[in-house]
């Protein structure tokens, strides 16, 4: 079920949701959210994954504070 739900919406939109609602943008602990994402796409690495939250995470850090 997640898997399609996140084959419906942007890979970026998933994890600025969810940096939101974990207040990583006030925490600055991005990385909370990494096994999150996972579950949704299984099939990529940690690496990419966390790759990825982290670059969500600096482009729109300054928007959501």
């Amino acid at each position: 079920m997640r898997q399609d739900f996140a084959s419906k919406i942007k890979m970026e939109d998933l994890i600025n949701d969810e940096l939101t609602n974990h207040e990583c943008y006030y925490t600055g602990e991005y990385e909370n959210i990494v096994d999150i994402i996972k579950s949704y796409y299984p099939n990529l690495s940690d690496k990419v994954i966390f790759n990825k939250v982290k670059n969500v995470y600096y482009k729109n850090k300054k928007i959501n504070i």
